[in-house]
Protein backbone atom coordinates (compact mmCIF):
# COMPACT_ATOMS: atom_id res chain seq x y z
CA UNK A 1 0.00 0.00 0.00
CA UNK A 2 0.86 4.00 -0.27
CA UNK A 3 2.08 6.01 3.05
CA UNK A 4 1.91 9.68 2.20
CA UNK A 5 4.50 11.83 4.19
CA UNK A 6 3.91 16.05 3.65
CA UNK A 7 6.12 18.62 5.75
CA UNK A 8 2.27 19.94 5.82
CA UNK A 9 1.27 16.39 7.65
CA UNK A 10 0.66 15.47 10.96
CA UNK A 11 2.42 12.53 13.20
CA UNK A 12 -0.40 13.12 15.62
CA UNK A 13 -3.57 13.07 13.53
CA UNK A 14 -2.48 11.70 10.02
CA UNK A 15 -3.25 8.72 8.88
CA UNK A 16 -0.57 8.33 6.00
CA UNK A 17 -3.35 8.59 3.03
CA UNK A 18 -3.33 11.40 0.90
CA UNK A 19 -5.53 13.81 2.47
CA UNK A 20 -4.07 12.79 5.98
CA UNK A 21 -0.63 12.47 5.37
CA UNK A 22 1.94 12.03 8.27
CA UNK A 23 4.84 14.74 8.92
CA UNK A 24 7.63 12.38 9.09
CA UNK A 25 9.08 9.44 7.42
CA UNK A 26 9.95 7.68 10.66
CA UNK A 27 6.56 7.58 11.57
CA UNK A 28 5.44 6.07 7.91
CA UNK A 29 8.29 3.50 8.74
CA UNK A 30 6.29 2.19 11.79
CA UNK A 31 3.59 1.42 10.02
CA UNK A 32 5.18 0.25 7.04
CA UNK A 33 5.33 -3.45 6.06
CA UNK A 34 6.81 -5.37 3.60
CA UNK A 35 5.56 -4.00 -0.03
CA UNK A 36 4.56 -0.64 0.95
CA UNK A 37 5.34 2.36 -0.51
CA UNK A 38 6.42 5.71 1.97
CA UNK A 39 5.33 8.31 -0.81
CA UNK A 40 6.94 11.91 0.03
CA UNK A 41 5.34 14.74 -1.55
CA UNK A 42 7.37 17.41 -2.45
CA UNK A 43 7.47 20.84 -4.35
CA UNK A 44 5.90 21.97 -6.25
CA UNK A 45 2.77 20.93 -4.75
CA UNK A 46 4.02 21.72 -1.14
CA UNK A 47 6.43 24.80 -0.40
CA UNK A 48 8.21 22.81 2.35
CA UNK A 49 9.74 20.14 0.61
CA UNK A 50 13.07 19.19 3.25
CA UNK A 51 12.37 16.48 5.82
CA UNK A 52 15.26 17.17 8.31
CA UNK A 53 15.48 13.58 9.73
CA UNK A 54 17.81 10.54 9.68
CA UNK A 55 15.73 7.83 7.78
CA UNK A 56 16.48 3.91 8.99
CA UNK A 57 14.82 0.99 6.51
CA UNK A 58 14.42 -2.06 8.69
CA UNK A 59 11.92 -3.64 6.68
CA UNK A 60 11.79 -5.61 3.57
CA UNK A 61 10.93 -4.47 0.07
CA UNK A 62 10.00 -0.82 1.33
CA UNK A 63 10.13 1.98 -1.53
CA UNK A 64 10.47 4.94 -0.56
CA UNK A 65 10.31 8.05 -3.40
CA UNK A 66 9.11 11.37 -4.08
CA UNK A 67 5.47 11.49 -5.04
CA UNK A 68 5.13 11.55 -9.03
CA UNK A 69 5.81 15.00 -10.67
CA UNK A 70 7.03 16.34 -7.00
CA UNK A 71 10.40 16.56 -5.51
CA UNK A 72 11.31 15.57 -1.56
CA UNK A 73 14.88 16.64 -0.31
CA UNK A 74 15.85 14.81 2.94
CA UNK A 75 18.51 16.45 5.08
CA UNK A 76 20.81 15.56 7.87
CA UNK A 77 23.43 17.39 9.88
CA UNK A 78 26.52 16.57 8.99
CA UNK A 79 28.36 17.83 12.19
CA UNK A 80 26.50 15.26 14.63
CA UNK A 81 27.92 11.97 14.67
CA UNK A 82 25.11 10.69 16.06
CA UNK A 83 23.76 10.87 12.76
CA UNK A 84 26.06 8.55 11.41
CA UNK A 85 23.90 8.66 7.91
CA UNK A 86 21.09 10.44 6.03
CA UNK A 87 19.31 7.06 4.93
CA UNK A 88 20.09 3.65 5.98
CA UNK A 89 19.43 0.14 4.70
CA UNK A 90 19.16 -2.23 7.55
CA UNK A 91 20.46 -5.80 7.30
CA UNK A 92 16.84 -6.92 6.69
CA UNK A 93 15.63 -4.38 4.15
CA UNK A 94 16.40 -6.69 1.21
CA UNK A 95 14.45 -5.78 -2.17
CA UNK A 96 13.92 -1.82 -1.45
CA UNK A 97 14.45 1.37 -3.41
CA UNK A 98 15.10 4.52 -3.19
CA UNK A 99 14.04 6.39 -5.60
CA UNK A 100 13.49 10.46 -6.90
CA UNK A 101 14.78 12.09 -3.97
CA UNK A 102 17.14 14.29 -2.94
CA UNK A 103 20.07 13.58 0.09
CA UNK A 104 21.74 15.94 1.63
CA UNK A 105 23.93 15.25 4.77
CA UNK A 106 24.74 12.68 6.88
CA UNK A 107 27.71 12.67 9.49
CA UNK A 108 30.13 10.16 7.17
CA UNK A 109 27.59 8.67 4.80
CA UNK A 110 24.35 9.68 2.06
CA UNK A 111 23.37 6.17 1.74
CA UNK A 112 24.49 3.25 4.15
CA UNK A 113 24.03 -0.03 3.30
CA UNK A 114 24.37 -2.46 6.49
CA UNK A 115 25.17 -6.09 6.59
CA UNK A 116 26.39 -8.24 9.51
CA UNK A 117 29.97 -8.34 8.50
CA UNK A 118 31.54 -7.72 12.05
CA UNK A 119 28.77 -8.80 14.29
CA UNK A 120 26.20 -11.40 15.05
CA UNK A 121 26.43 -14.96 14.00
CA UNK A 122 29.98 -15.63 12.11
CA UNK A 123 28.13 -18.12 9.69
CA UNK A 124 25.90 -15.40 8.50
CA UNK A 125 27.44 -11.74 7.48
CA UNK A 126 24.53 -11.18 5.07
CA UNK A 127 22.92 -7.64 4.59
CA UNK A 128 21.09 -5.30 2.29
CA UNK A 129 20.86 -7.01 -0.94
CA UNK A 130 18.94 -6.98 -4.38
CA UNK A 131 18.42 -3.39 -3.72
CA UNK A 132 17.70 -0.30 -5.84
CA UNK A 133 18.99 3.45 -5.62
CA UNK A 134 17.76 5.44 -8.79
CA UNK A 135 16.97 9.25 -9.71
CA UNK A 136 18.58 9.97 -6.58
CA UNK A 137 20.60 13.03 -5.95
CA UNK A 138 23.25 12.99 -3.06
CA UNK A 139 25.41 15.96 -2.54
CA UNK A 140 27.10 17.72 0.77
CA UNK A 141 27.99 14.49 2.59
CA UNK A 142 30.09 14.38 5.68
CA UNK A 143 32.44 11.96 3.36
CA UNK A 144 31.20 9.17 1.16
CA UNK A 145 27.90 9.47 -1.06
CA UNK A 146 26.97 6.13 -0.61
CA UNK A 147 28.55 2.93 1.49
CA UNK A 148 27.90 -0.69 0.90
CA UNK A 149 29.41 -2.92 3.47
CA UNK A 150 30.73 -5.89 2.91
CA UNK A 151 27.77 -8.97 1.82
CA UNK A 152 25.37 -6.95 0.50
CA UNK A 153 24.84 -8.50 -2.80
CA UNK A 154 23.08 -6.98 -6.01
CA UNK A 155 22.92 -3.15 -5.64
CA UNK A 156 21.44 -1.51 -8.45
CA UNK A 157 22.74 2.06 -8.74
CA UNK A 158 20.83 4.17 -12.09
CA UNK A 159 20.48 7.68 -12.72
CA UNK A 160 22.57 9.10 -9.47
CA UNK A 161 24.00 11.96 -9.39
CA UNK A 162 26.58 12.21 -6.70
CA UNK A 163 28.58 15.57 -5.60
CA UNK A 164 30.69 17.74 -3.05
CA UNK A 165 31.25 14.61 -1.10
CA UNK A 166 33.55 14.80 1.93
CA UNK A 167 32.51 17.99 3.12
CA UNK A 168 33.36 17.41 6.82
CA UNK A 169 36.17 14.76 6.08
CA UNK A 170 37.37 14.67 2.55
CA UNK A 171 40.18 11.46 3.42
CA UNK A 172 38.10 8.83 2.18
CA UNK A 173 35.16 10.75 0.24
CA UNK A 174 34.18 8.22 -2.75
CA UNK A 175 31.00 7.08 -4.20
Amino acid sequence: SLIYVSTAGSDATGNGSISKPFKTISRALVQASAGDEIVLRGAPAVADNRYEESVRIEAPNITLRSQTGEWAVIECPINDSDVTECVRLDVDSSGSSVKNVEIIGGYYYGIMLYTRWDWGDPNDRGGASDILIEGVVIHNTGRDAIKITPGCDDVAISRVEIYNTGVRDNSNAEG
